[in-house]
């Protein structure tokens, strides 16, 4: 009978939990909009996002020594100090967007299962229709905020699983 009311409170907690997430994740990508949308666009918050999204890849990528060039790598792609000195010199180009969006998919389907690469492909061409296709059409004040809410959404879900086998290794370990 305890265990029911725990499990109640418990998931209560987390539904609340989730729910505030998901608010302050909206509340983040609708105040980056109206940050690209001045003039000049305020690029921070893509920054402090492609900096999330590289601390993630990097705690998803394999943690054994024989594998820091992988971490080396990531790094190196998404240096935000170098992405802010593009941006600061007017050089952040929809090229630079592509090419980053490319590497994080490509980082994205080399550490998920082959099992999800279906969906993810899905959501790729999804995205690649309507919004990298049109990038000189639409406003980058629609897109980016789009594309890295997605990215961070499916870096999050990885991130999960990654973290949920590492600890089941570690206790299997114990």
């Amino acid at each position: 009978d305890k265990t029911d009311v725990l499990l109640q409170n418990k998931g209560k907690c987390m539904n609340e939990t989730n729910t505030y997430e998901k608010f302050r994740k909206e509340i983040f990508m609708d105040r980056l909009q109206k940050d690209l949308e001045t003039n000049p666009p305020i690029f921070d918050g893509i920054i402090y996002l492609l900096e999330i999204i590289r601390k993630k890849l990097c705690n998803i990528a394999p943690q054994n020594i024989k594998y820091k060039d992988i971490i080396n790598n990531i790094n190196s792609v998404l240096d935000t100090k170098y992405l802010k000195q593009l941006i600061d010199n007017n050089v952040f180009d929809n090229e630079t967007i592509k090419n980053i969006f490319g590497f994080i998919v490509q980082k994205l389907k080399e550490f998920q299962s082959e099992s999800e690469d279906n969906e993810l492909n899905i959501w790729i061409n999804k995205l690649e229709d309507e919004y990298l296709s049109k990038l000189t059409e639409k406003k980058i004040s629609n897109i980016l905020p789009h594309i890295l809410g997605g990215l961070l959404n499916k870096l999050d879900n990885l991130e999960e699983i990654v973290n949920s086998y590492r600890q089941k290794i570690n206790n299997d370990k114990l």
